[in-house]
């Protein structure tokens, strides 16, 4: 092997050459484990200095490896593990900074007396493992895993936008959309195998587009407080109901906008609570932003799983991501999934920009599903294309951004602009010296869009210098291309914006079928215990689940 000549500099820098970069200490203990030889000269004086440098790092890498103590465990009959027999609990946390750390551990049962270091390790360590390959995932870093050919993506996607229903071996399954909006959620389910027997919405655009798409359903216009529980069981009839879905209007704890823990809005999952309470489904699907998992959202979170256990439902908690169901988008929206007793349920399982087999997926990018779409106005329904903005000048702006780039950072805009296209910002006084959010920011048609809000006006076409129609918004939230919006501009974009993915409602309804069907074979019931929660202090994360 090849000997590394290194040098150290008057100012204590160890570099590879005489006037090179230097080489810092993490970089040493990569050369000592991979067994390379090192030789580290003293500029001064001209010694070799190899031993003096190295031996500190020996014996670092000789105690991370070799030389802990051996931290004893005990597991207590309430399944609580504790460092000493009748000391502190041990949380996950700790447990997996203790493995990271290669921390050497034994774990006894206190009521066998059995050796149980393995059993509980191995399920740590797979965690480990998974939770890595998401951050990787998360953080757009360049995984070290074959990806999958292209041709099976393809098919992937062809068969994820099929009409392929689940096969519901226990008959029809009937579900009510509360908030229903659009429809989004209710399209996905229906492309799952289920029957919509009725939608409610206070948006009067929103109904006419879901009656069109939804015409066997029951339908119901106007504040949900309006529907009485006489009503409610007219409109449903004899039909038996399987689940109640939706998610009340979101803006009073959402991120995107100035959340809002007093906002009127939150009360409305009071409604939903009610609704559920008069029909007595199977199941009940509770959707909305991951900002309900803020820990200024406690409160509203906690109410609402306590209304939920109130009626006898068991719980899960999952925040999905549109991107994993072949949706083109960066999307995150909370799931509360429950059901009555003797049921089966879970999440459906990520098929895009995951890992499978051992080969990443990627996911489905903007390019897939706005290339085909003619520009010319009026050709496709909901597709008249309409100006970036006015001022010609704001025009001129966009022209100059390349895709997939925007304006955050000043040096962004030299970059960028011209003199006389300059923002006239004072870059110095802003925060961090950026831009709170993007500014003329331009999509990449090789990557999933961001989150499309209820504005979706802060993006602009990929090579075009305008925004997004509402047909490739649209498309981006998966919507069939003979789905028809009504209402202005303004309205169709938020309710667009509004929408749940569809891919993601199809991922969601299949996965509930394939449960219902298999009733409790294999699965366990997981119940929500309110008290665990109390004080968690929420966070966003894609794989945040929690069987309390």
């Amino acid at each position: 092997m090849e000997v590394i000549n290194l040098h150290r500099l008057k100012s204590g820098i160890i570099t590879g050459m005489k006037g090179g970069g230097y080489v810092t200490k993490k970089m040493l203990t990569s050369f000592i484990e991979d067994n390379q030889k090192l030789k580290i000269i003293d500029n001064l004086t001209g010694k070799d200095i190899t031993n003096e440098i190295l031996d500190p790092l020996l014996e670092k890498i000789q105690f991370k490896n070799g030389n802990l103590e051996v931290l004893n465990l005990w597991r207590h009959s309430s399944g609580i593990i504790t460092k000493v027999k009748n000391g502190k609990a041990i949380t996950q946390v700790i447990f997996e900074s203790l493995v990271e750390k290669n921390q050497k551990l034994r774990i006894v049962d206190k009521v066998t007396n059995e050796d149980i270091t393995n059993e509980i390790l191995d399920k740590i360590l797979e965690k480990i493992r998974i939770k890595k390959e998401n951050l990787e995932l998360e953080n757009n870093k360049k995984i070290n895993l074959p990806e999958l050919p292209e041709e099976f993506v393809q098919e992937k996607i062809k068969n994820v936008n099929s009409e392929n229903l689940c096969d519901n071996s226990n008959g029809e399954f009937n579900f009510v959309d509360l908030f229903c909006g659009a429809g989004g959620l209710s399209i996905g389910l229906e492309q799952a195998g289920m029957s919509c027997i009725l939608g409610t919405d206070i948006n009067t655009y929103a109904m006419q587009s879901f009656r069109e798409y939804h015409k066997n359903a029951e339908t119901f216009c106007g504040p949900i407080s309006s529907l009485t529980d006489k009503d409610l069981k007219e409109k449903i009839g004899n039909k038996r109901v399987d689940l109640v879905c939706g998610g009340p209007p979101c803006q009073g704890f959402s991120t995107i906008g100035e959340g809002n823990k007093d906002d009127r809005r939150n009360s409305l999952f009071e409604e939903f609570v009610r609704v559920v309470r008069v029909l007595g489904p199977t199941y009940m699907l509770f959707e909305n932003v991951s900002g309900l998992l803020a820990a200024k959202n406690e409160k509203t979170l906690n109410a609402i799983l306590s209304s939920f256990k109130a009626l006898g439902y068991h719980l899960k908690i999952k925040v999905l991501e549109s991107q994993h169901f072949g949706v083109p988008q960066k999307r995150k929206r909370i799931i509360i999934l429950g059901c009555k007793e003797n049921y089966a349920f879970d999440f459906p399982k990520p098929i895009f920009d995951c890992v499978e087999n051992g080969k990443y997926v990627r996911p489905v990018n903007l390019g897939e599903v706005i290339d085909d779409i003619a520009t010319e106005n009026g050709e496709i329904f909901n597709h008249q294309v309409d100006k970036a903005t006015p001022e010609r000048i704001s025009v001129e702006r966009i022209s100059c951004i390349p895709e997939g780039r925007g304006i955050r950072y000043k040096k962004d805009e030299d970059e960028f602009f011209p003199d006389k296209l300059k923002l006239g910002f004072d870059w110095s006084k802003m925060k961090e010296g950026r831009l709170r959010e993007l500014r003329f920011f331009r999509l990449s048609r090789m990557q999933p869009t961001p989150t499309i809000n209820t504005g979706c006006t802060q993006y602009y076409h990929p090579n075009e210098n305008r925004h997004f129609t509402v047909r490739e918004l649209a498309r981006i939230q998966t919507f069939p291309n003979n789905f028809k919006l009504y209402g202005n501009i303004v309205s169709q974009r938020k309710l667009v914006g509004n929408a749940v993915p569809v891919l993601m409602g199809k991922a969601i309804g299949r996965s509930l079928l394939e449960s219902f069907n298999l009733k409790q074979q294999d699965n366990e019931v997981y119940t929500i215990d309110i008290e665990k929660l109390k004080g968690k202090g929420f966070c966003y994360r894609e794989d945040y689940t929690d069987k309390f």
